[in-house]
């Protein structure tokens, strides 16, 4: 089942990252992320650049990539430029509202000024309520809209739908469980395929997904949301469809960190079925 990784964390820290500053200043992208559903993250250091090694499993050669930040005047992300081999492959453009909460994030693709996707924010008592992602792919036009709810102040529930074009939407997600400012666990519906359970344990530091990236929709919420950084996934039912047993190890991160507890290194690897890809990332850190 090789969309799995999506299923549960549609582009965790692959698609894009985002600066964290200095408390006073703003931090983050500040798209409520970072635990509860809301709660924004900051730390003391930024930072200005990422390098990624993917090494494909199957002995095919490896990949390298890197990412660099510009920022507004707010100390916010304001453009994310992607390269692959040292050549810019993509850029990325965020803006936000009076509040100082995202607005729209704009990808694009290297030397074009219309963009490929875009993502647009609404809000509601302060939460994230409804992100509606556009785009064009294999030329047809699409756009999901999600929808947010929340009980407590936690995120409780998603509901993507496609409200134009015929892609497949991301997919729903119900019954959360949250334990110290994390999702511990997670139910996922993904149309005829069925639903199946994901648990999730977490380390004790600032989530590097709510410092370095932006909330996209399906499974990508669970770690933008958390307060930590995210270690393992689990599945915790079966669901022959989608080739899961419960028991199965979906995802595994490892980390390794600075004297500022920042991230250092991160390792993300599939397990089982989609054990495609190990990918590394190095993130360069400035603090005062």
């Amino acid at each position: 089942m090789k969309d799995l990784r999506k299923l549960f964390l549609a582009g965790l820290i692959v698609s894009a990252f985002v600066s964290c500053t200095k408390e006073e200043e703003g931090g983050t992208t500040d798209g409520t992320g970072g635990g509860s559903g809301g709660g924004e993250v900051t730390l003391t250091c930024t930072t200005d650049s990422v390098n990624i090694l993917k090494e494909p499993t199957d002995g095919s050669a490896s990949e390298t990539a890197s990412e660099s930040f510009e920022y507004n005047a707010d100390g916010k992300i304001e453009r994310i430029n992607m390269y692959n081999d040292g050549s810019l492959s993509e850029y990325v453009v965020l803006t936000y509202n009076s509040d100082g909460k995202l607005d729209v994030v704009s990808e694009y693709d290297a030397g074009e000024t219309t963009a490929n996707k875009t993502y647009t924010y609404s809000y509601s008592s302060g939460n994230l309520s409804t992100i509606v992602e556009s785009g064009t792919r294999d030329g047809s036009p699409y756009v999901f809209t999600t929808t947010l709810t929340y009980v407590a102040g936690e995120l409780a529930t998603t509901s993507t739908v496609a409200t134009e074009g015929s892609e497949p939407a991301p997919p729903n997600m119900e019954n959360m469980v949250w334990t110290d400012g994390n999702i511990t666990s997670v139910n996922m519906s993904a149309g005829p395929a069925g639903s199946v359970t994901m648990t999730a344990s977490y380390d004790d530091k600032d989530n590097i997904e709510a410092i370095v990236s932006y909330p996209k929709d399906g499974g990508d919420l669970i770690s933008y949301q958390s307060a930590n950084n995210l270690e393992l996934v689990v599945a915790a039912t079966t669901n022959l469809l989608m080739e899961i047993n419960a028991g199965d190890t979906v995802l595994y991160h490892t980390y390794s960190y600075d004297s500022e507890d920042n991230v250092e290194v991160m390792v993300q690897e599939a397990a089982g079925f989609d054990a495609d890809q190990k990918e590394t990332y190095t993130y360069d850190w400035t603090c005062e």
